[in-house]
């Protein structure tokens, strides 16, 4: 028997990553198997409503709530707590006239973030849930002042949320909290642990794939970092290897956008490197061609949950390099990357030069390690991983 499930997405977009991607995606794989009512934003009915696929539109309806654009114009943090309470008084009448037997809140998918759903008297699911993951001090502390205000304010966030009542009253309310990392679950109290799952937010559709034109070049090795130029994601770290590295036959393809762009052009000028390009932001189908042309993706982040780029980097049979640390550490294992434990920068940058220089000179390696990168999504890490997962916690 089907349940009856009401979904609370502030984000929900179709073809899209991030938080729009779960809130579409998680809903849709729900629907395979249950009746599901999912609530958002008004603003983003056009989109949905052209891309709801047909064998899903008679368990899958959408319901939506204004949003306040004054609010938005402020912080899209303060439009998504006034779209909560604006959401929770609006879902109080649905249930007059629905019977739902669970309710989900989805996105954002934060446990510092504030939801009300569960004062409406039903089983509450809250997640899959991040927060928990940081940068370690020792990184950011040679940051730029404002790109270290944040990772101060995160460490004090972690360190009280146990008094935090937000996050205790949904805690204590909650029938089941999904967390997508270790790190989030150290969050909560330890009498909470036995209505914890961990289950990372993010698949692949794997089919997307098919279509990428390979034209694969066997000269030298080609190294590529797709993600946004900003401080925790840490891609300056990359041009301080490559300095080491330029008098090899290894490239460097950077693709994307941000505050670290400036100092990242300074260095390659300093250095006077030849074999690193950076893109900008381009075209989702030229930067999947780009990848697949590649030999090895770098990820050099400090702190993820599930990541995109990660999981297609690896699905195109990419080699891997990354961090040992909470999203990344559960995407990976030791058999499809090569994962990284360092206390600070310099011994960041020593290890990077060194799984490079492996792969560099070992190619049966690195063949080897990007096969598994891709079995490792394909079994793992794909939308119906999810589908059955959400079948599983309703029978529970």
């Amino acid at each position: 028997m089907k349940n009856n499930i009401l979904i609370s997405a502030f984000s929900c977009l179709p073809n899209r990553g991030s938080e729009p991607g779960i809130g579409w995606n998680w809903a849709l794989s729900a629907a395979k198997t249950q009746n599901v009512y999912v609530l958002t934003r008004t603003k983003c009915k056009d989109k949905i409503e052209k891309n709801i696929p047909e064998d899903l539109k008679k368990n899958l309806k959408f319901i939506y709530c204004d949003s306040s654009k004054k609010m938005r114009s402020i912080s899209i943090y303060l439009e998504y707590i006034f779209w909560q309470l604006s959401a929770y008084k609006f879902a109080k009448k649905l249930c007059r006239e629905i019977k739902f037997d669970y309710v989900m809140h989805l996105t954002f998918g934060n446990v510092f973030l504030p939801t009300f759903m569960h004062h409406l008297n039903l089983p509450f699911i809250w997640g899959p849930l991040g927060g928990g993951e940081k940068v370690d001090y020792n990184f950011y502390k040679n940051f730029s002042f404002k790109d270290r205000v944040p990772h101060i304010l995160k460490d004090i966030l972690i360190k009280t949320a146990k008094i935090n009542p937000f996050v205790l009253l949904a805690s204590k309310k909650a029938k089941l909290i999904i967390v997508r990392t270790e790190d989030t679950k150290k969050i909560f109290l330890k009498k909470y642990y036995n209505k914890i799952d961990l289950m990372l937010e993010t698949c692949i559709e794997l089919k997307d794939y098919d279509r990428i034109l390979k034209t694969k070049s066997n000269e030298g090795l080609n190294l590529i970092y797709t993600g946004r130029l900003i401080a925790f994601k840490n891609p300056v770290v990359l041009i301080d290897v490559m300095n080491r590295l330029k008098n090899k036959k290894i490239f460097l393809h950077i693709i994307g956008d941000g505050n670290q762009k400036n100092l990242m052009l300074k260095k390659i000028k300093e250095y006077d490197l030849k074999n690193v390009k950076l893109y900008g932001e381009i075209s989702r189908e030229k930067c999947l061609k780009l990848v697949y042309n590649s030999d090895v993706f770098l990820f050099p982040s400090f702190r993820e949950c599930g990541s995109w780029s990660l999981m297609e980097a690896m699905l195109l049979g990419k080699a891997v390099i990354c961090l040992n640390r909470n999203g990344m550490k559960m995407v990976t294992d030791d058999d499809s990357a090569i994962r990284i434990d360092a206390k600070n920068q310099e011994e960041l940058i020593d290890e990077f030069e060194k799984a490079i220089l492996k792969l560099y000179s070992d190619k049966s390696f690195l063949i080897e390690i990007g096969l598994n990168a891709k079995k490792r999504i394909e079994n793992n890490f794909n939308w119906g991983v999810i589908e059955k997962y959400i079948e599983r916690i309703l029978k529970n």
